[in-house]
């Protein structure tokens, strides 16, 4: 080999790369795509076959029986998960040692079965503490209380608690107790889990009542504050007007009735949600019944003293209507001021104003909507008027003929400042003087609202 010739290598021959050789981890990769999907069809079949599994079950009654022996494991007698919705100023003084007794037909609550089990328990509270009060707290509690008067003397509130119940160990699930809270303040507390229990038969149902003594040598009783905080009890209230009188009572439940027979108070608040308020109310200062997708029927006694401050009164629901009747009176010949306040939402409102004292001064407001409203007053209202409707009318209702309420054989004034259709302004007195003593205003839509004088 000539020594000016480069030398001579062997040449390694290298073959191309295949075109499928790269794509190979695309191919992994749907590959693992593929795998994820197919294992989410899965999860999501056996999802909805245990969806199905439940459903069937809860159809065919098994569920109870399934749902127990999954919690089997839990002991209805350990207390320890629970956890008792105490207010914390709540102190207790003494809670129930049960004694169990047959159930008699005044304690059954009205809408449910006779319950297999009962206990009774009773406590005694001052009448003349500063506030008597009744509290519920927790899942399970429902029930009723009732209010009612006694022909025994003194100054003891007897309070008598039916506790009913549908599974033998439910007392487990209840706390009744006498409680006191903050300076001289009595009452009752009811106390259930404040989570629902982990076994569907736990059920308890309570019914309270309150014996209100009489008052010493056939006077009135005098209590000071009756108050109430009872969500899911009906509230029952006993003819008491003439035999008690209570400076101030608050009522407070939801989702069911409160019914007053009777009562007599300085200022009253009585609170529903979803059920009617019913009874006969009278009140020297202020009253409010108020609730929601019911209707409020009323007979209510206002009475003032002449003094700077109105007597109010403020009833107020929804989707429902308004049934009242309001007399309004003074200790005095005369005078007197009074507010009505009227207000609902697709339900008629029906109010009327039998009487009234001469020379008062007399506020109405009366709302709602798509429903018509009637307001009937006396021949003692003096004052403006205004009625407002759409697409209805607005009428005024006068009769001319009624005498003088002062005897002084004076003309009644009627005067209509404004009539067209959907809207009335005016004024009624019997002086000129009494054209400003009071007010009337009346509104709705698409109903026909009406005063009648």
């Amino acid at each position: 080999m000539d020594s000016s010739t480069p030398p001579q290598y062997p040449v390694e021959k290298h073959e191309p790369l295949a075109s499928s050789s790269l794509p190979v981890y695309r191919q992994d990769s749907e590959f693992s795509s593929v795998e994820r999907f197919k294992k989410k069809r899965r999860c999501f079949r056996f999802i909805c076959a245990g969806l199905c599994f439940y459903l069937m079950m809860l159809g065919t009654g098994h569920f109870n029986f399934m749902t127990s022996f999954l919690r089997s494991g839990f002991s209805n007698s350990d207390v320890s998960f629970r956890s008792w919705p105490i207010p914390s100023d709540i102190t207790l003084d003494k809670c129930s040692e049960w004694s169990e007794d047959s159930l008699t037909d005044r304690h059954r609550h009205r809408d449910l079965p006779p319950a297999p089990y009962s206990a009774i328990s009773s406590f005694d509270l001052k009448v003349s503490a500063r506030t008597l009060f009744f509290l519920a707290r927790g899942h399970l509690s429902n029930g009723e209380i009732n209010f009612v008067s006694t022909t025994n003397e003194g100054d003891i509130a007897r309070v008598e608690v039916v506790t009913s119940y549908w599974e033998a160990n439910a007392l487990d699930y209840a706390k009744v107790c006498r409680v006191t809270r903050g300076d001289d303040e009595e009452g009752l507390g009811l106390f259930t889990p404040s989570w629902a229990a982990p076994h569907e038969r736990i059920r308890l149902q309570f019914s309270v009542t309150v014996h209100l003594p009489k008052g010493v040598k056939d006077s009135v009783l005098r209590v000071n504050a009756l108050e109430t905080d009872l969500p899911l009890f009906a509230h029952h209230v006993d003819d008491l007007a003439n035999k008690v009188e209570f400076e101030g009572v608050n009522l407070r439940t939801a989702n069911a009735h409160i019914v007053v027979e009777s009562i007599s108070t300085g200022t009253a608040k009585i609170t529903t949600a979803n059920s009617p308020i019913e009874g006969t109310f009278n009140t020297s200062s202020s009253l409010s019944l108020v609730t929601a997708n019911a209707y409020i029927k009323a007979k209510i006694g206002l009475e003032n003293g002449n003094g700077d401050d109105s007597t109010n009164v403020l009833m107020s629901t929804s989707n429902a209507p308004i049934d009242a009747v309001v007399s309004l009176t003074t200790p005095k010949s005369s005078g007197g001021k009074y507010r009505i306040h009227a207000r609902t939402a697709i339900g008629k409102i029906d109010l009327t104003v039998p009487v009234a004292p001469i020379d008062s001064n007399i506020y109405i407001d009366a709302t709602t909507s798509v429903s018509p409203v009637l307001v009937t007053l006396p021949a003692t209202y003096e004052g403006g008027f205004s009625l407002e409707t759409s697409l209805k009318r607005a009428n005024v209702l006068f009769d001319g003929k009624k005498e003088d309420p002062k005897d002084e054989k004076r003309k009644r004034i009627f005067e209509i400042f404004g009539d067209r259709f959907g809207r009335t302004e005016g004024v009624v007195a019997w002086s000129d003087e009494g054209k400003a003593r009071g007010d009337v205003k009346i509104r709705s839509s698409l109903a026909d609202v009406v005063l009648s004088l």
